[in-house]
């Protein structure tokens, strides 16, 4: 993982695509929801890394989305 900004954006730099495999939706209440997302890493050097990661996100009225939350 990044210890810092440089190394964010030498490993952005080693990706080639960022593929989602499933999102789930754990609980929701009202504007606030907690998701759990497959993503799917492919490097540029064509190996593949998989990662399930849970988020809490908020819904913005004003830009009608939902946003990452950090309660």
């Amino acid at each position: 993982y990044c210890t810092g900004y440089d190394d964010y954006v030498v490993y952005w730099k080693t990706v080639k695509r960022v593929d989602f495999t499933y999102v789930t939706v754990n609980s929701r209440s009202g504007d606030v929801a907690n998701v759990t997302a497959g993503l799917r890493f492919t490097k540029t050097d064509s190996t593949v890394v998989t990662l399930n990661l849970t988020y809490n996100l908020l819904y913005n009225h004003a830009i009608d989305n939902w946003q990452f939350h950090t309660p």
